[in-house]
């Protein structure tokens, strides 16, 4: 690399660093306010009939290898929800546990839940009477869980291995399909 090339790459990378900020400064007056708190999506007071009890097991979920924007992982009392948090707190959170090994306890709005599924592809509510079998299994970096349905389909989940409550997660699956 020669002297008169250093300039030029200095200047590119500060004209994209201000393209970037302009974008967010764009997305942010379209969208509002954007918060990287977990579970500011669907978190409500539980105030009336149409509130599930709700445990935030996870905020660094993805549905596969191929889905790269993280996502919060709930537990219901209906079932499993997966909710995309988008690109924007994917980049900022990055490879940090969100949740941590303790689930956070509070009340979703089902109406809310049922807009946000038809929102994202990404986005997953497995009814808890749809499980056949489960599998938990946690490796290195990450943790997956594998279930098989009633209907002959799998799905899978994969987290951060220091960002989901397994112990939670595990036992209200056993219960869910009549394990020990």
């Amino acid at each position: 690399m020669n002297s008169e090339s250093l300039p030029r790459i200095l200047s590119f990378f500060g004209l994209l660093i201000v393209v970037l900020i302009l974008r967010f400064i764009a997305y942010k007056k379209r969208v509002g306010s954007v918060s990287t708190t977990p579970g500011t999506q669907i978190l409500e007071e539980n105030t009336d009939s149409k509130k599930s009890n709700a445990f935030l097991l996870s905020g660094s979920c993805t549905t596969g290898w191929l889905d790269w924007k993280h996502g919060e992982f709930w537990l219901l009392e209906e079932g499993l929800f997966r909710c995309t948090s988008g690109w924007l707190n994917t980049t900022i959170h990055v490879n940090q546990p969100v949740v941590g090994l303790q689930a956070k306890h509070g009340y979703v709005d089902i109406d809310k839940i049922k807009n946000l599924l038809h929102q994202d592809n990404s986005n997953k509510f497995i009814y808890k009477m749809d499980i056949e079998k489960y599998s938990i299994s946690k490796g290195p970096l990450s943790g997956e869980l594998k279930l098989k349905l009633k209907n002959g389909k799998s799905q899978k989940f994969l987290f951060l291995k220091d960002d989901m409550d397994y112990q939670l997660l595990r036992s209200t699956l056993n219960e869910w399909v009549g394990w020990p």
